[in-house]
């Protein structure tokens, strides 16, 4: 169980921690945690891992994204 600094309440893998951010994926059905990682190929650009899919009440049906 997790909630989000916007108020949403969800349900993820045990290796969430406090940190890690949800994205919404075109054509994934399921929210995914994943977690800044180190960017060690000097390109500039955010790197992340992923943790695992989740639910999020709210975020389930492309509510984020409108």
């Amino acid at each position: 169980f997790f909630t989000t600094e916007g108020g949403y309440m969800g349900l993820g893998p045990q290796a969430v921690r406090s940190g890690d951010r949800l994205c919404s994926v075109p054509g994934c059905k399921y929210p995914l945690v994943v977690r800044p990682s180190s960017n060690d190929s000097g390109d500039g650009k955010e790197h992340f891992q992923v943790v695992g899919a989740c639910y999020v009440y709210g975020m389930m049906h492309g509510e984020v994204a409108r």
